[in-house]
């Protein structure tokens, strides 16, 4: 009889392990159908951006990002604009605008500028074409459209509207996201891994509580990382830690708009 006791309690110790194994591994590959459809938040959205040394540093660089979301009719069919505005001290230091397809969010046109790079470049998805304004050198040109040109080969999303694209992500505890992105511009597609590592609370000026997921996601380089908290109600990021090159970026959800 010990002997079977012993027996059934292995059993139930092994299944035991092999649900929590299950839990703790809950990835989702995401594909169009896995990303949430409903409640799509149009309109404006600002953060505050801030570098610190550390921690309990100063905060330095502190730019503004502004992001309009907008419900369009691109080339007669229902999509979605993204804009991008980031402002430096007294300078825009970026401009972006992205169009995604209403039904799968895949990109179809993305155009962008950085004021360091010194050119701009039109992505049309479409087309399968790449235009490009300013001085840049052939050897960049020809990595970027190489790049350009193997992310075809797969469904991904524009890593570069991330913010947006967190807020179609199916929250669960303890579970995982493996994404295939793409930053245009920014070398080629890439498969990342964003981890559900728990909740917490955010308390807003006025004292509000608000109940959000916490996401982490681990950077090629030793000891980076990011870190984020998505508000569970409306899916917004409402605050991001980073940390790469030893220093830390913060970007805060501001919550009132500068035009109502």
């Amino acid at each position: 009889m010990k002997q079977v006791h012993v027996f059934i309690f292995t059993i139930a110790f092994t299944l035991l392990c092999n649900y929590a194994h299950a839990q703790n591994n809950d990835t989702v590959s995401i594909s169009a159908p896995t990303l949430y459809s409903k409640n799509i938040p149009y309109g404006k959205i600002d953060y505050l951006v801030y570098n610190k040394q550390a921690k309990d540093s100063p905060a330095q660089g502190l730019y503004l990002v502004q992001i309009h979301v907008e419900r369009i009719l691109y080339k007669g069919q229902p999509a979605i604009a993204i804009s991008q505005q980031w402002d430096g001290r007294d300078t825009v230091l970026h401009r972006a605008y992205t169009v995604l397809s209403a039904t799968d969010f895949s990109t179809r046109l993305h155009q962008t500028s950085w004021k360091g790079l010194g050119y701009s470049s039109r992505f049309d998805f479409d087309d399968r074409t790449v235009i490009f304004e300013g001085k840049i050198a052939d050897s960049n040109k020809t990595k970027i459209i190489s790049a350009f040109d193997a992310s075809f080969a797969g469904y991904n999303l524009n890593w570069h509207t991330d913010l947006f694209i967190f807020t179609r992500l199916p929250y669960r505890e303890n579970r995982s996201f493996r994404i295939q992105f793409y930053d245009p511009g920014f070398g080629k597609p890439s498969e990342e891994i964003y981890s559900v590592t728990g909740s917490d609370v955010l308390r807003t000026d006025a004292g509000k509580k608000i109940n959000c997921w916490v996401m982490e996601h681990t950077g090629k380089a030793a000891g980076s990382y990011q870190k984020f908290w998505i508000d569970k109600k409306t899916r917004l990021v409402l605050k991001e830690e980073d940390l790469f090159n030893n220093r830390y970026r913060f970007k805060r959800k501001l919550q009132v708009a500068e035009n109502g």
